[in-house]
């Protein structure tokens, strides 16, 4: 079976380097036909501008070197001759600035840093709102996603509502921007957390509703999937599906009654919480249940990915102004309830390719 699985893709094309194609991210002279196929194609690890000066470190480490190895790269180099931009920030801003060279064979650059919900959650929540309103289809994605943008006052009077009518549901907020579980609250509607609502209303946060019966099926421990899809064409959109995967899985029994954000929240391995790989939950799972449950994920991403894009991030053409080519490659978390629905949380820029699972 292949890793990747397609998952939207309204053209049969990838962002491709030395070869011809005027489907990718800045396709057409981006990507123009290159001279001479048989040269090993050049990466560079070093980010253009500031954060390229005094210490910096290759994105993924040796990991990133040994793949790209593996592939026939040469480099990382250090200079502007190369295929292949790589770095953990987009360099959107600092490319216009470099002046490179023009290249027969074209550029190709990670992140094209269109996608803005990725890494952002009060965009994500924007996102689905308009996806919501949008595609006939969506309704499944409607319940596990429901957020509320807490700068928007219709958002925090909608907020508001949902408290008022379910005053014991729990809800996470968490700052639009931060990352690894930082700076997130765990209320609900109850008096004892009306101060700490007031507070965060009209603040950049997002409230999202808080999945109270995740599966328990898996070792009785709260656990969640970290997943990973390739965005090779936002114009128009084409995506594909890392069959593999990582589960974040706690030490902790769950306490259902009780739960606690120092042990049931968390983004990343730590003493607290275990890496497993996702082979592991579906042996559990067997494997008709693994594929209803991977056909609901798969369903929700290709409506993130390929709905009210144009309504939430405007015109993906603008990306063929560039003059080069790019791909995105997200790490996107993913939980299960009790009737093993799937959840998807949010999008991560920073997709995690130095972490391996445990053996």
């Amino acid at each position: 079976m292949a890793s990747w699985h397609p998952l939207i893709c309204l053209v049969v094309a990838a962002c491709c380097l030395g070869e011809s194609t005027n489907s990718c991210n800045g396709g057409g002279d981006a990507c123009a036909a290159s001279a001479d196929s048989s040269a090993p194609l050049k990466w560079r690890a070093r980010p253009y501008g500031a954060r390229g000066q005094g210490q910096w470190f290759v994105y993924g480490g040796q990991f990133s070197k040994d793949t790209f190895a593996g592939a026939g790269f040469e480099g990382p180099v250090d200079g502007d001759d190369w295929d292949l931009l790589w770095t953990h920030r987009a360099m959107v801003s600092q490319l216009p600035e470099a002046a490179l060279p023009a290249r027969a064979s074209g550029r190709l650059v990670n992140h094209c840093d269109y996608f803005r919900a990725a890494g952002q959650k009060c965009n994500l929540a924007r996102h689905i709102e308009n996806v919501k309103r949008l595609a006939p289809d969506s309704q499944g994605i409607a319940k596990g996603l429901e957020a509320y943008v807490l700068k928007e006052p219709a958002h925090v009077e909608a907020w508001r509502n949902a408290l008022a009518a379910e005053p014991e549901r729990l809800w996470l907020v968490k700052q639009c921007a931060a990352g690894a579980s930082r700076g997130i609250e765990l209320l609900s509607g109850r008096d004892e957390h009306a101060e700490a609502v007031t507070k965060a209303e009209f603040t950049w946060a997002v409230a999202q509703r808080y999945i109270e019966r995740p599966y328990m099926g898996f070792g009785g421990r709260k656990f969640h999937m970290r997943l990973y899809v390739l965005v090779t064409s936002w114009n128009p959109p084409c995506a594909f599906l890392y069959r593999e995967g990582m589960i974040f899985r706690s030490r902790h029994t769950y306490g259902e009654h009780a739960p606690s954000l120092e042990r049931d929240v968390f983004s990343s391995v730590s003493e607290e919480v275990e890496n497993l790989p996702l082979a592991a939950l579906w042996a559990v799972l067997g494997q008709r249940t693994a594929k209803k449950v991977w056909e609901r994920i798969t369903k929700q991403l290709a409506l993130i990915l390929g709905t009210a894009l144009s309504e939430t991030f405007g015109p993906a053409s603008k990306l063929e102004q560039r003059g080069y080519g790019c791909f995105d490659l997200y790490g996107f978390d993913v939980m299960l309830d009790d009737q093993l629905q799937a959840y998807i949380l949010e999008f991560n820029i920073g997709d995690d390719v130095h972490n391996r699972t445990a053996e």
